[in-house]
């Protein structure tokens, strides 16, 4: 008797496996690329004054970490609080707070190329995972002790919960985006915008409102951005720094929002994201194709590239500003799914390699500079010269930071081992006493007398500032026995020697 067809496998049923393997393969191949690139010579760069901060928050305890929330830093308290039994586990160096966002950097890179391959082939899923790992902003956060690459890779993987949930529907997947929206949010609060981009493009897709599963999970967003940013708002002076939104902010969304330190790559990715929006467009004036429950990549993308930045600059202007290029980096993987459009497009395979090719000649040079001591701060540098030029006993003063709310503190708890062993007269109460990051600086008129014990006094400034409260602190030296005795420039901080003079 003829076996019955139904005990026959369908043909395409091992195809459909192959490829589905392949997908899987792809995924993890470009993930480990991903956090192969931004661990290599991770722990060269002397860490910048928000990895400090990192350092700082997470070496508290659970209690003081939840009294600094109250006061600074809330939008980075969930980021805080997972790295925290990270750094009881491998430490709270510099190096060892950068590894999860390497991790996180292979996250989002994986995220990419199984959204991709949801939206398109085989070529343009490894495509777009590919141009991923060659932004120079995911190069840099994939080695920053910072929340950007987790949220990133948050933010990727709950657009990918999003289309699976369209095309497969289920509670559970609904259920799934929504708390991977609101786990983004948490992280970092400006990821919840991401909820309004998905609006668009449900809209834009089914040419009606978004489906009924969508909404519970995107309200949760919502109301977990409210919260958060309600919270925040009173914290607001933490960055007072930002920069007013002028006519030079153009430069910072075409080119330091994604492409640090590389001009030409920021004209190639832009080129390519606009013959692949236009081709997208033209076909679809042509075709003019039905209603579809998941949006195609354009209609995906390019609203989660836009919207998030857009927002900011537009409320920018209406008050504080809120706008700064690494603080929407999450919209990275809308930008690598643009890019990879028109390359996939491409029939003769050599030529998507070929431009893949030209791109990454182009990045390298930004990556390997990313890579240098000095690319992030010039810290180590001054360690190592105040641990050349000063005895036990010594002094050490410090002056303001020309960008952010604090002094040049920030190098020695960066590297305390060089300080250790030198006066700190200036240092007023813990900053645990106060609840904020950094301890509280007495002003030197306070202090003066008591350097009488000392023999040298080092100062440590921002090149950009004085001493405070300028030439003042100079003249009150002078008074108390010290004459300049040299100066250390570095790239961005400078260290003043001061010897006690005889009074003969």
């Amino acid at each position: 008797m003829a076996t019955p067809r139904t005990l026959e496998p369908p043909a395409a049923a091992p195809v459909a496996a192959g490829r589905s393997r392949a997908g899987r393969l792809d995924a993890v191949a470009i993930g480990l690329l991903a956090v192969l690139v931004s661990a290599t010579a991770l722990w060269r760069p002397a860490p910048w004054f928000d990895e400090i901060a990192t350092r700082v928050a997470v070496e508290r305890s659970p209690g003081e970490l939840a009294e600094l929330l109250t006061r600074v830093d809330v939008v980075h308290g969930a980021y805080y609080a997972l790295l925290q039994p990270w750094a009881a586990l491998a430490g709270s160096s510099a190096t060892a707070l950068r590894v999860p966002s390497a991790l996180a950097a292979g996250a989002a890179a994986t995220g990419v190329v199984v959204l991709a391959r949801r939206l398109g082939s085989r070529r343009y899923a490894v495509t777009a995972g590919l141009v991923l790992v060659l932004l120079p902003r995911v190069t840099s956060m994939g080695a920053e002790a910072r929340s950007t690459a987790l949220v990133t890779a948050l933010v990727t993987w709950w657009v990918v919960a999003l289309v699976t949930a369209l095309r497969r529907g289920g509670r559970c997947w609904w259920v799934l985006t929504g708390a991977l929206g609101v786990a983004a949010t948490l992280v970092f609060v400006y990821a919840g915008l991401l909820v309004l981009a998905q609006a668009v493009s449900l809209v834009v897709a089914r040419r009606g409102p978004p489906p009924r599963g969508w909404w519970p999970g995107a309200l949760a967003v919502l109301a977990t951005t409210a919260a958060l940013g309600a919270v925040a708002a009173g914290q607001a002076g933490q960055v007072s720094w930002l920069p007013e939104v002028t006519p030079s902010t153009l430069w910072l969304l075409a080119v330091d929002q994604f492409f640090p330190g590389s001009r030409p790559l920021a004209l190639l990715a832009w080129t390519l994201v606009l013959v692949g929006v236009a081709g997208t467009l033209r076909r679809a004036r042509r075709d003019r194709p039905a209603p579809r429950d998941v949006p195609g990549p354009v209609a995906l993308a390019l609203p989660w590239l836009v919207l998030p930045p857009a927002l900011l600059v537009g409320a920018s202007l209406l008050g504080d500003p809120l706008y700064y290029p690494r603080y929407v980096a999450f919209t990275s993987g809308a930008l690598a799914l643009l890019v990879a459009l028109p390359l996939a497009r491409w029939r003769r395979g050599w030529r998507p390699a070929a431009a893949l090719g030209v791109l990454a000649a182009v990045a390298a040079p930004t990556v390997a500079a990313q890579r240098q001591v000095t690319a992030k701060s010039d810290y180590a540098l001054v360690a190592a010269e105040v641990q050349r030029q000063s005895q036990p006993g010594d002094v050490v003063l410090w002056g303001p930071l020309a960008e952010f709310p604090a002094d040049t503190r920030v190098v020695a708890a960066a590297y305390p081992e060089a300080f250790a062993g030198l006066q700190d007269p200036t240092r007023g109460a813990p900053r645990s006493a106060g609840g904020g990051l950094w301890p509280a600086t007495r002003p030197l008129t306070e202090v003066v007398d008591g350097l009488a014990r000392a023999d040298d006094v080092l100062v440590v400034r921002d090149a950009a500032r004085p001493l405070l409260p300028g030439e003042a602190d100079r003249r009150l030296l002078a008074e108390a026995g010290f004459a300049p005795a040299g100066t250390w420039h570095g790239p961005q901080t400078d260290v003043l020697r001061f010897e006690r003079v005889d009074a003969g």
